[in-house]
């Protein structure tokens, strides 16, 4: 079964407004991996709505996949998509959209516009409507990620301290803090390891979600002992076993021939499951809107 990329990605928009801390997951850990309104912009050029599914809608859609495929990911030119390829693909696209969050982010924050982000100026984006303990919780929560990262020490982030603030994952120290401040939130029960209740809901925020964060789990349970360690949720974090695993799937999924790497003719020819997968969906659709496609 596929895995849904986007859910793992976390984060709606509209939970980046205000700051959006929850009691039980703040923005600043769940901003670590992408959020789906964010990186899964629909092949519509408008914007993230449910495509056009008529026949010609999908027919559209399938042609503009071929060229993402052919002219994006195919980067030998061979006319296959390789695991590498897809790989590197997904997270040059992840990049791209990390740089244009965080350059949204520096316009929105720096309210002085002297192109860097005071602490003040995070704090002002709190929400203060959240009772008083979760407000003190979600400052220091800011305040040692802002520390953390403010590499010259002036007390205020560049664009390039705030990119690693917005995303952890991309700094090793950074990471590891990310992955100990998520232990503290999803650790519901103080065991110091997060099981699949916990994950699903802390992490993903409902507890309905517990069939999806098992997938998750197991995922990055190396050890097998049902439970993510703070080195196992660190990887979580980081993201880069979920593109692997979801790259994989979508070879399983289209490579007919077990070559393990998909002809253009294969992507052409399983166009339904093309455009009924999850990782397409995720990762080829958004890079309709990079400036090169």
């Amino acid at each position: 079964m596929m895995l849904n990329c986007a859910r793992v990605m976390l984060v709606a928009a509209a939970g980046v407004e205000g700051f959006g801390f929850s009691s039980s997951s703040s923005f600043l850990a769940r901003r670590s991996v992408m959020a789906p309104q964010e990186l899964v912009h629909t092949i519509t050029d408008v914007d993230p709505t449910p495509a056009d599914e008529t026949p010609s809608g999908m027919a559209l859609m399938m042609e503009r996949l071929k060229r993402v495929a052919r002219e994006g990911v195919d980067a030998n030119k061979d006319g296959y998509l390789a695991r590498q390829e897809l790989v590197d693909f997904a997270l040059d696209t992840r990049e791209a959209e990390r740089q244009k969050f965080t350059a949204e982010e520096m316009l929105r924050w720096d309210r002085n516009g002297d192109g860097k982000v005071e602490l003040p100026e995070l704090h002002g984006l709190l929400d203060k409507k959240e009772q008083s303990e979760e407000v003190s919780a979600a400052l220091a929560v800011v305040n040692e990620k802002f520390q953390s990262v403010d590499f010259d020490s002036d007390g205020a982030l560049n664009q390039d301290e705030l990119h690693i603030f917005l995303h952890p994952e991309l700094h090793t120290d950074s990471l590891q803090l990310e992955a100990q401040q998520q232990m503290i939130q999803l650790d519901l029960n103080g065991d110091h390891v997060v099981d699949v209740g916990e994950l699903a809901q802390g992490f993903l925020g409902e507890a309905q979600e517990e069939h999806f964060s098992s997938h998750e789990l197991e995922l990055h349970d190396h050890d097998k002992d049902g439970v993510l360690d703070v080195h196992e949720l660190e990887e979580l974090v980081e993201g880069h076993r979920f593109v692997e695993h979801m790259m994989s799937e979508l070879i399983s999924l289209l490579d007919t021939d077990n070559d393990d790497r998909i002809s253009l003719e294969e992507f052409d020819v399983s166009h339904p499951l093309v455009l009924a997968s999850e990782a397409i969906e995720d990762w080829l659709f958004s890079a309709h809107g990079r400036d090169e496609l």
